[in-house]
């Protein structure tokens, strides 16, 4: 047998060797790890109110266009949107219960998430929309969320037209983590 051809199947014995060492000296804590950083998902279903993080949240608005939604103006037009995309805005409601909510405001993110598992976060510049409502959780400065007061705030996406009916919404908080809440859109 040639040296080459030795050194070659050590190497590939190797390859297989060491990552199953690894796996079985770590054997327990490997698990425990991953048992103490999983992610802890809440399902709201359609319409819903959830607790999550302080506050209730339901989903107030979904929407999703192929070209220009109505409020963009010039600004937008079908040719602008990459071929086969579909911008979805998302409307949500929150209630924040205490002064503690409305601070874990301030470390909070909306992504849509579809069945397959991909993730999409909000398209920046993606409409020149005047709105009506804050574009972000913890609000404006003039128009912030409020103790135990209703509070809007709407998100664009760009997402794949294959996606755009098979998307649910996901709320972040920083202090929640690793829980996050999954708002159902469809």
């Amino acid at each position: 047998m040639s040296a080459s051809r030795t050194y070659r199947r050590g190497l590939a014995a190797l390859v297989v060797l060491a990552p199953l060492a690894l796996w079985t000296a770590s054997g327990d804590d490997f698990l425990e790890y991953r048992t103490k950083h999983a992610v802890v998902e809440t399902v709201a279903a359609v319409g819903a109110t959830q607790d999550y993080g302080g506050s209730e949240w339901r989903i107030d608005r979904y929407d999703t266009w192929a070209g220009q939604p109505p409020d963009a103006g010039k600004a937008l037009t079908a040719a602008t949107l990459p071929q086969g995309t579909r911008l979805v805005r998302v409307r949500v409601a929150l209630r924040a219960k205490d002064e503690a909510a409305v601070k874990a405001l301030d470390r909070c993110t909306l992504e849509l998430v579809d069945g397959r598992g991909r993730r999409w976060n909000p398209g920046a510049g993606v409409t020149a929309a005047r709105r009506d409502v804050p574009t972000r959780c913890n609000g404006t400065y003039d128009n912030a969320p409020q103790v135990a007061q209703p509070f809007l705030f709407e998100q664009d996406f760009l997402v794949p037209e294959d996606a755009a009916g098979d998307v649910d919404a996901v709320i972040r908080l920083a202090a929640e983590k690793p829980a996050r809440l999954r708002l159902r859109l469809r």
